[in-house]
């Protein structure tokens, strides 16, 4: 879900949360209504019946009241004045008599409601009358609500009905409704207001993101176009050397091989040409694995000692160490898991680190290259106490051509090549200021066996 639908998701339920709450507010106050306006009748009922039955025991005590005489004018003096209560079309006074199902409007009509003389038989002082009752006793077509009481005489028990319609609920039903409308639209005018400019700001932030995005992504771009340029052109310089230097190297080794013969007697000159040897075959392969690097190839893996690389390293470095007069310390973990490697290679990339910290390293300084294992990675860091690295030199040290050192003493290569060697060891290489201390920190990572 986008978040301008996530948004207007949100608003959607807030409004339908309010308008919920709203109708259940009118509906808590209309049943209060209903229920105070029958309260009201129950109120009216119960003083109509006290005075119908001091009325009531006068006429039985005068002897003037009998079974004979319970006519419809002996009601109409019962109920006396509280026939003015009545209002035509809004209240109502009826009058049920003794062991008769039907009830006695003042107007002398007599009605039938099943649900008034079963409510009066029952004790029950207020009901509210549906539309179809109210009709049927003479009331507008709203609810009628009724308050009963009865009087209870020698003759039977009497009962009196106050009904009134409930046309002033609908009034006030009404404008209940209306209030309520006005208020939901108000409020869902500022809701829509509200989020609308937040929908704005929304899209706002996305259109920037999105520019940021394309931006960085244009960036990213250049930055590939730019390595891919500086990767063909160290591939064309690579193939140009290992051209160049190739000739030089099998005239070499075939001279080597032409005077192994003749020193098979001096042990020291023999080991001596079989160093030779040994030294031009790994150029060699260090020239075929840049070429392969710089094509895209990838280098052939063999399982490997860590111990191995790190020494064969720390040996081919060593001379430039000792000229320097840079110490070279090795802490090495005890045991360390094989991991899958071209040796050659990832040792040129060792080396590579290590000689940049050579450099980076003023006389009498030292230079601490450890191995260490970290659950399944195996990390080779070299660590100098020379001047350190900003953030913005580590970024692109890795460049190629990008260099720090005087001319002549580098041409921004080592790096580069490092970096390629441990990429395609399916490794990463990090440059990094130490921290507290002074210097910089040179880790590669390879995943173990």
């Amino acid at each position: 879900m986008t978040p301008q639908r996530g948004l207007l998701a949100c608003l959607v339920a807030a409004v339908s949360l309010l308008a919920a709450a709203l109708f259940w507010d009118e509906q808590r106050q209309f049943e209060h209504a209903v229920k105070d306006l029958t309260e009201e009748q129950v109120t009216l009922a119960t003083a109509v019946a006290a005075d119908v039955e001091t009325r009531l025991a006068r006429l039985e005590d005068a002897g003037h009241f009998s079974d004979a005489s319970h006519t419809d004018s002996t009601i109409a003096q019962l109920l006396g004045g509280a026939i003015k209560l009545e209002r035509r079309g809004a209240r109502l006074l009826l009058v049920a008599r003794p062991d008769e199902d039907l009830l006695l409007q003042t107007d002398g009509r007599k009605v039938e409601s099943k649900t008034l003389l079963t409510a009066m038989r029952a004790g029950v002082s207020g009901v509210v009358l549906d539309r179809a009752e109210a009709v049927q006793l003479g009331l507008p077509p709203r609810i009628a609500l009724a308050g009963i009481e009865t009087v209870r005489r020698k003759g039977g028990t009497w009962g009196v009905v106050v009904l009134m319609s409930g046309e002033r609920l609908r009034a006030r039903e009404r404008y209940a409704q209306l209030r309520f409308l006005l208020s939901l639209g108000l409020v869902t005018a500022i809701v829509v207001w509200l989020g609308g400019i937040a929908i704005r700001q929304q899209h706002r932030k996305l259109e920037v993101a999105r520019a940021l995005e394309v931006s960085a992504l244009q960036r990213d771009r250049e930055r590939l176009l730019a390595k891919a340029d500086k990767m063909a052109t160290l591939a064309a310089l690579s193939s140009g050397i290992a051209h160049e230097v190739a000739t030089p190297l099998s005239t070499i080794l075939a001279r080597v091989e032409q005077v192994l013969p003749s020193v098979a007697d001096d042990a020291r000159a023999s080991a001596a040409l079989h160093v030779s040897i040994e030294q031009v075959a790994r150029i060699q392969a260090i020239i075929r694995g840049v070429l392969g690097l710089a094509r895209g190839e990838m280098p052939p893996l063999v399982r490997a000692e860590p111990h191995t690389i790190v020494m064969a390293a720390a040996d081919l470095s060593a001379h430039r160490f000792a000229q320097a007069g840079v110490q070279l310390v090795l802490d090495l973990e005890e045991r360390l898991p094989d991991i899958s490697c071209d040796p050659p290679m990832l040792e040129q990339a060792l080396t590579n680190l290590l000689l940049n910290a050579c450099d980076a390293s003023a006389r009498g300084t030292s230079v601490r290259l450890s191995a260490r294992t970290d659950v399944s990675t195996l990390r080779l860091v070299v660590e100098d106490e020379g001047e350190g690295i900003s953030p913005e030199t580590a970024a692109r040290a890795n460049e190629p051509f990008f260099t720090t050192k005087a001319r002549g003493r580098g041409n921004g290569l080592g790096l580069a090549i490092t970096r390629e060697i441990v990429s395609h060891h399916g490794g990463q290489l990090r440059l990094e200021p130490r921290s507290p201390a002074r210097g910089t920190r040179g880790v590669i990572e390879l995943p173990c066996l």
